[in-house]
């Protein structure tokens, strides 16, 4: 672990991060279309 100079507590929030925006990013694909959660995700999926 030291090895490599990450912080493990760290790396494993970053992957948890990482699976959590994903899990967004699924829903609001899910959701495109439909009319309930739109006003939700706009301002997220606004670039």
């Amino acid at each position: 672990n030291l090895a490599f100079g990450v912080n493990p507590v760290a790396s494993m929030r970053k992957a948890a991060q990482r699976r959590l925006e994903g899990l967004l990013r699924k829903a609001a694909r899910a959701d495109e279309g439909g009319k309930t959660k739109g006003v939700f995700w706009s301002p997220l999926r606004r670039e």
